[in-house]
């Protein structure tokens, strides 16, 4: 009991700290802070499941990172896949290399807010790939989905649009996910990335407890 209680102050100091962090740029820089932050995470997509297959065999994991402006990376991980650290990494890589290629667009120094499930950012591999692209980290608080805009906007979205629909195949469930994210529009991703300053700042009157909505 003393152990959870103490793991749970932690957490609420951690997202307090976060909170008035974010905040705090916000306030000095607006929107031209919204636009360093790209996000990301891993999502499931539902699959039929065949009785001799393993559960791990009929998973299709599905790797999204994104910005204000829109999607950046869409990868789908081997269906089967034991282990995901590795690929995630490189497609954190492949994120890193897309946004460069943006150009213009995307000129600023992205602020590091993504991974929050299955690679933490603060992980050794990460920090490599944060000084590799000179990215900006921002210490987003563990165990907090609903401070992260993939979790609380963009796959909640997701989930609730197939409605409990599962795909006969693997293509097929690719299909439905990049027909799914081609159609939102772009006020859709700006929105989730907006979501984060009212959230942030409803953690911080709470102080630092879970922002259910």
């Amino acid at each position: 009991m003393r152990k959870f209680v103490k793991t749970e102050r932690y957490q609420k100091t951690k997202r307090l700290g976060s909170a008035l962090t974010f905040l705090t740029r916000y306030s000095e820089e607006a929107n031209e802070f919204l636009n360093k932050i790209v996000t990301g995470e891993v999502f499931t997509i539902p699959h039929k499941k065949n009785f001799k297959t393993t559960l791990s065999a009929h998973k299709i994991m599905c790797t999204v990172f994104w910005n204000r402006q829109g999607i950046l990376l869409v990868e789908f991980l081997p269906r089967g896949e034991p282990s995901m650290r590795d690929d995630i990494v490189k497609y954190c890589e492949n994120c890193g290399e897309q946004f460069k290629t943006k150009g213009e667009e995307c000129s600023v120094k992205a602020l590091c807010c993504f991974m929050t499930t299955h690679v933490p950012h603060s992980a050794g591999v990460t920090q490599n790939l944060i000084q590799r692209f000179g990215w900006e980290q921002f210490d987003h608080p563990p165990y907090s989905p609903e401070l992260a805009p993939s979790d609380y906007h963009l796959f909640v979205n997701l989930k609730r649009d197939f409605g409990g629909r599962r795909s006969d195949s693997d293509d097929d469930a690719r299909n439905v996910v990049q027909r799914w994210l081609s159609s939102l529009a772009a006020s859709s991703f700006e929105d989730g990335i907006h979501k984060l300053v009212f959230r942030y700042d409803k953690c911080l009157n709470n102080g630092g407890n879970y922002v259910e909505k």
